[in-house]
C-alpha cells in the first residue's frame, strides 16, 4: 500500500469534510496505483469500493450489447466514483493514484444526514448535468471541437503537464474511428495547437485550442472546472 499522507488535499470533496467527518474516513481508506485499461467498476457486478481520484483520470463507459464501450463522462482529481452496482462501467484514462475506501464503510456514512451526503447530493447533480450536456454534444458539434474541449477537460482533470493518449483512446472517449481521430489531431498539430509524439500530447497553445473547442467547455461558468468537480 502507499502512503496516503496529504493524497486526499487533492480531491476536492474529501477536502471540503469537516475535520472530524474527515478524520473517520482517513483511517478507513488507502492510497493505491492505477494504471490506464484498468476497470475499478464493471457493469452490473457489485461494488467492494469507493474510489476517490487524487493524480488519476477515470472515464465512465456504457456498452451495449457487443458494441464497444461509448464513454458517457469522464471523472478527474476532485470526485468520487461508486454505487451499489451500476449498467456502466468505469475504467482509467491517465494513470495515476486514487484512495481506495470499502463500500460498505461508505454505506455507513451515508446512511445518517451529514456532511457526506450533502456533499454528494452537490456531486450528483452536476455530473448529471455534465452527462446531459456530452450527449448534446456529442450529437452536434464538429470532431474538431469536441476533440479539443476533450484534450482540456483530460488535461484539467490531471495534475501531469503531459497526457499519455493513444488515438484509439481518444477514438473510443469519441465514439469515432480511429482514423478520424488521426486526420482531425494532424490537423490541431498543423496548427501547433498541440503536440503529440510517442504517445505523449500536450497542449502547446491553450488560447488558440480553447478557441477550438466547442462551447460545451465550461458550460456551467467557473464553478465546473470540465469535470473537476
Amino acid at each position: 500500500m502507499l502512503s496516503s499522507s496529504g493524497s486526499s488535499t487533492h480531491n476536492r470533496l474529501l477536502a471540503a469534510l469537516p475535520p472530524d467527518a474527515y478524520t473517520q474516513l482517513q483511517t478507513q481508506w488507502e492510497l493505491i496505483a492505477l494504471v490506464v485499461a484498468e476497470y475499478l467498476q464493471v457493469p452490473g457486478e457489485p461494488l467492494s469500493y469507493v474510489y476517490f481520484p487524487t493524480g488519476v483520470v477515470f472515464i465512465l463507459v456504457c456498452q451495449v450489447d457487443q458494441r464497444p464501450p461509448l464513454t458517457v463522462s469522464l471523472v478527474g482529481v476532485p470526485v468520487f466514483l461508486g454505487t451499489y452496482s451500476t449498467r456502466w462501467g468505469a475504467r482509467g484514462h491517465l494513470a495515476g493514484r486514487a484512495l481506495r475506501l470499502p463500500a460498505e464503510v461508505f454505506r455507513q456514512s451515508c446512511q445518517n444526514e451529514g456532511p457526506l451526503p450533502n456533499l454528494l447530493r452537490g456531486y450528483t447533480a452536476l455530473r448529471l448535468a455534465q452527462v446531459i450536456r456530452n450527449v448534446a454534444c456529442g450529437r452536434f458539434h464538429l470532431l474538431s471541437a469536441r476533440l479539443a474541449r476533450w484534450l482540456f477537460k483530460t488535461d484539467d482533470s490531471s495534475p501531469a503537464s503531459e497526457m499519455r493518449l493513444t488515438h484509439q483512446a481518444l477514438a473510443e472517449l469519441l465514439g469515432v474511428r480511429c482514423e478520424a481521430v488521426s486526420h482531425t489531431s494532424g490537423m490541431l498539430q498543423r496548427q501547433q495547437l498541440i503536440g503529440y509524439r510517442r504517445g505523449a500530447l500536450r497542449i502547446l497553445d491553450h488560447a488558440g485550442l480553447e478557441l477550438e473547442a466547442c462551447s460545451c467547455y465550461r458550460p456551467m461558468g467557473t464553478g465546473d472546472q470540465s469535470g473537476q468537480t
